[in-house]
């Protein structure tokens, strides 16, 4: 089983990712660990997709369900932006389009961010399986 090499990541800059959680959850399993990533980062575009439609037409519902689902996925995953999609699923709540719009944006920025900082993270995994 491939291990995650200490030094490896070090050199990277990650604000969003915490590797400790990733490695705990995945037991330093890199090979698992880099198929979880591919999958969680083909996966949430889509659902970014459905809260921008859902956002677009204030479907507050539709905001609080996609907001909900994101925000669990990057708690499990241990991505601290979890936090900013629970701020967007309590103003959806709340009906409140203003803020929701506010939430959006910088949950938008920060989604983006953080796939870089993934992106960085798998490059990284790949060349130490090799």
């Amino acid at each position: 089983m491939p291990q995650l090499n200490e030094e490896m990541y070090k050199t990277l800059n990650l604000s969003f990712v915490n590797i400790n959680e990733l490695k705990k959850l995945f037991l330093d399993d890199t090979a698992i660990l880099l198929e979880v990533l591919d999958l969680f980062l083909k996966q949430t575009p889509s659902k970014m997709e459905q809260l921008e439609t859902a956002v677009s037409t204030s479907n507050f519902n539709q905001i609080r369900t996609t907001a909900h689902f994101l925000r669990s996925s990057y708690l499990t995953m241990g991505i601290t932006i979890h936090k900013e999609f629970g701020d967007l699923e309590m103003e959806a709540s709340l009906n409140n389009n203003k803020q929701v719009l506010i939430k959006y944006n910088s949950v938008l920025r920060l989604f983006e961010k953080c796939n870089f900082e993934l992106k960085q993270l798998i490059e990284v995994l790949k060349k130490e399986s090799i």
